[in-house]
């Protein structure tokens, strides 16, 4: 987490993740980010059977500064999840 004169700024490596996967509440003072992600992959074929079940799970909540939650920007680029909230 990162604090200027204007923004609370936090960034969160989320390489396993889309967007879609990612929960994000943002409060005056609270922010939690959730993600979870669940692949199930099978292949049946004539000679065998396999399945390979992974799943994938994040959950980081903290207080941060008064912000105005309502202005506070979300973005996701490569794996990376950005989030900027002006302070009040």
């Amino acid at each position: 987490m990162k604090h200027t004169k204007k923004d609370v700024i936090l960034e969160f490596k989320l390489p396993h993740f889309n967007r879609k996967d990612i929960d994000i509440d943002i409060d005056d003072d609270f922010i939690t980010v959730r993600a979870d992600k669940r692949d199930d992959k099978k292949v049946k074929k004539k000679e065998f059977f396999h399945e390979e079940i992974s799943h994938h799970a994040f959950n980081y909540g903290t207080t941060v500064p008064k912000i105005n939650s309502k202005k506070a920007k979300i973005s996701f680029k490569n794996g990376i999840l950005k989030i900027t909230a002006p302070r009040i």
